[in-house]
């Protein structure tokens, strides 16, 4: 998703706020994206006053693991001197969980994200969620991603309508990507998470529980992530 975004990061230059609504957000990996874009504007010469993120989601283990991978990855970032423009991406970001805000309509962009949130047994909920949160948000751009096996459940209804949105389909696979190997460190991390950590998540379900052990033994690569991704990416039609 991250090599996705790069294509948009220009959308930093007719505006310098940004506002994202991300649906399913997991453990944040929407917002560690837009940090990295946000970075390359920056790096750039683009100046990014406000970005906004509001993460919906159902598994509080989830955002409780996110809360904590991002709080270790600013404090990290903050103290390398070499990654001032991420530092000053990641501290623009004003972040929250389970909660819509309302903006000024005018001078900001509006992004809706669903990574990987829709599946053949919750597509019809989904939809009518999605589309709830499109018509309350009314994004300037959203962001569908699914497995590539799953790729015909995107797009889903009628969510971006044809008369308002222009969409285009394709794989992560086919976008040059500025990443490649393992991410040693995040595996690492992942693995050596203390079981007090663990312990105090409070699991709602065996979903949970199983989503919490994938989490912390996966092996990650940037190939697998981009082979495995199918996504759909709509922008508004000019008025």
């Amino acid at each position: 998703m991250t090599t996705t975004l790069a294509n948009a990061k220009g959308i930093f230059t007719d505006t310098r706020k940004l506002h994202v609504v991300d649906f399913g957000s997991g453990a944040f990996a929407m917002q560690f994206g837009v940090a990295l874009v946000a970075a390359d504007a920056i790096r750039n010469g683009q100046t990014i006053d406000e970005i906004h993120i509001d993460s919906l989601d159902l598994s509080t283990d989830m955002t409780s693991i996110g809360e904590k991978v991002w709080e270790r990855f600013a404090l990290f970032v903050e103290n390398d001197a070499n990654l001032a423009e991420l530092n000053k991406a990641c501290n623009t970001i004003d972040s929250r969980i389970n909660e819509i805000r309302c903006q000024p309509k005018d001078n900001i962009v509006r992004w809706l994200s669903a990574m990987h949130t829709v599946y053949d047994n919750e597509k019809g909920d989904v939809s009518r969620q999605l589309q709830g949160i499109q018509l309350l948000f009314s994004p300037d751009a959203g962001f569908l991603t699914t497995h590539n096996s799953k790729e015909h459940l995107l797009p889903i209804g009628s969510l971006f309508s044809e008369n308002d949105y222009q969409g285009k389909f394709y794989r992560d696979r086919d976008i040059p990507s500025q990443f490649g190997g393992s991410v040693e460190k995040t595996i690492a991390w992942r693995r050596s998470l203390p079981d007090s950590v663990l312990e105090r998540l409070h699991y709602s379900d065996d979903l949970d529980i199983l989503l919490i052990e994938n989490f912390s033994s996966l092996k990650v690569t940037w190939e697998d992530q981009l082979e495995e991704s199918a996504i759909h990416i709509y922008h508004k039609r000019q008025q």
